[in-house]
């Protein structure tokens, strides 16, 4: 006779200690959890608010929401499936034991629900509510009455610690043990102790909801088994990695001449659908100044470069773009860089930026369509154009000739001028220095020289000084860094820049809509079709 789901979760949960359940949002993420080795996967409310309607965990999925999402899974994947059942799809023991039976009936293996008011909120957030220990056994009563399959497992989740102390937490976990529980889901608990208090009270396996911004630390297995945690459910964490081994499977299928840039713009918009941004402005911004970086590394170099561990935001760029490990010079050149690049006024990308924030597009769309502004060479990518023209010559002599001889062809020199400045750029000075240092470190000033001669020739010629994108590319070349990466660099440095745009936008919001002026001919008499030639 074929074991069921519930009886196979015990015999997952008997098998490790503790049972890592990985969080999944629909069949695909389940069969990647499934394929990463992992012995039970679990279907949240919020996943299915995710997955279902791009929206945050509001209240608003029903049981038929969540038996279409959960039958998905159970009919592509043999891993057990614990479903969030939140508290019970109108908390009376009608609606709870509906919901049981269906979701046993279509091979889920435990299903959780929650003592908190009808009203609730989600589980790491203040304000929560709960109904009295009463109640709450009426509900486990019900979902244990309900189940045809003694091995279907009803899990009782508690969110009283917050308002009611442990203390009081582990007495309504008793008294819900008492009435059929078959596990405890302590819900936000903040340390290990508070963890091993719940265990040790207890006679049925606790188990701890791990996610990156919630109440619960995210502790290491190691710690959790000390702790006699038997169950650790790893949901949005879950999801967001495999969102990310979806994207990498996306980048690594790319073309071959494929631009970084593409693969900034491509993983800011899933980064957007793996962590919306709902009412986080300032947390986005930050997480996009750490996550960019990581993003370029593991597309240029590997997952393995993500391995670094240090406190400096330029070293750690550096770290992503070379295979070297970068000298301090290289370090302090690059955090200078950084600097100069972060903001410039209404720069064509800040702008775009500022448009999309105007329209109450959301974080992640503006800074994408800043990224794709940014990709033009005459923007972002003109000190990718300066280097292949240094590149070109091999003395300065020849720089000297060979860009005369391209002024007097009308061809455009890249890195020169400014629509801001009329005298000079101001962070030129820095930079240039910056590219004298480092190519004094390496012992080579032959780029930096020819850098200098053509500078002198198109200043006696053109009256242009240099802007920062003459002498950065030199600096980037000199410290190992890829031609192809210096408007990676760019985006890296501005994003600082456009979030800050964006919420001085948003601060003082008008739809940016200029007025388009009509320069074409002027009007005429129309032709009707017959009598055209």
């Amino acid at each position: 006779m074929m074991m069921s789901a519930g009886c196979r979760f015990k015999e997952a949960l008997d098998a490790e200690q503790p049972l890592q359940i990985a969080g999944t949002i629909n069949a695909v993420s389940a069969l990647m959890a499934k394929q990463a080795g992992f012995r039970a996967i679990y279907l949240s409310g919020s996943g299915v608010a995710a997955a279902s309607y791009g929206l945050p965990d509001l209240g608003i999925t029903t049981l038929d929401n969540v038996v279409e999402d959960a039958r998905r899974i159970t009919d592509l994947v043999d891993l057990p499936l614990l479903v969030d059942i939140d508290t019970g799809f109108g908390g009376t023991s009608f609606s709870i034991g509906r919901a049981v039976k269906t979701l046993e009936k279509i091979g889920v293996a435990a299903v959780h629900i929650e003592d908190q008011v009808l009203q609730k909120r989600c589980g790491h957030r203040p304000g929560k509510r709960v109904v009295p220990a009463e109640e709450m056994c009426d509900r486990i009563k019900a979902a244990v009455d309900a189940r045809s399959d003694s091995g279907f497992v009803i899990m009782a989740r508690t969110d009283s610690v917050a308002n009611e102390g442990l203390a009081c937490g582990i007495n309504r976990a008793k008294k819900y043990i008492a009435v059929g529980a078959d596990a405890i889901f302590a819900e936000s608990l903040c340390s290990l102790e508070d963890f091993q208090a719940f265990a040790r009270s207890l006679s049925v396996p606790v188990l701890a909801n791990l996610t990156e911004f919630g109440q619960t630390p995210l502790f290491g297995l190691d710690e959790m088994r000390a702790h006699c945690i038997e169950i650790a459910v790893a949901g949005a964490p879950a999801i967001r990695a495999d969102l990310g081994r979806a994207v990498e499977g996306f980048g690594s299928s790319a073309a071959s001449d494929a631009h970084p840039w593409m693969m900034f713009a491509t993983r800011c918009i899933a980064l957007a659908y793996a962590e919306p941004e709902r009412d986080l402005a300032d947390t986005v911004a930050v997480r996009l100044l750490g996550a960019l970086p990581s993003m370029l590394g593991v597309w240029h170099l590997g997952a393995d470069v993500l391995d670094v561990d240090v406190d400096e935001h330029a070293t750690y760029i550096l770290h992503m773009l070379k295979e070297q490990t970068p000298s301090e010079l290289e370090c302090r050149m690059m955090d200078a860089s950084l600097i100069l690049y972060a903001e410039h006024e209404f720069n064509a990308s800040t702008f775009t930026a500022r448009v999309c924030a105007s329209t109450l597009a959301d974080f992640y769309g503006c800074i994408t369509g800043a990224i794709g502004t940014l990709s033009g060479p005459l923007h972002g990518g003109a000190n990718e154009r300066a280097m292949e023209l240094i590149e070109q010559f091999k003395t300065p002599e020849d720089a000297a000739m060979g860009v005369r001889e391209m002024l007097a062809r009308k061809e455009l020199i890249m890195g020169f001028g400014h629509g801001v400045y009329r005298v000079r750029d101001p962070r030129n000075a820095i930079i240039k220095n910056w590219a004298r240092q480092v190519s004094e470190a390496m012992g080579d000033m032959g780029l930096y020289e020819i850098s200098e001669a053509i500078e002198q020739v198109m200043w006696e010629e053109k009256k242009l000084f240099p802007n920062l994108d003459f002498y950065s590319a030199t600096a980037y070349h000199m410290a190992g860094i890829e031609t192809a990466l210096f408007t990676p660099i760019f985006v890296l440095s501005r994003c600082s820049g456009w979030a800050a745009h964006v919420m001085e936008q948003r601060g003082d919001n008008k739809l940016i809509r200029p007025l388009a002026e009509y320069t074409g001919v002027e009007a005429r008499d129309y032709v009707p079709m017959k009598e055209r030639g």
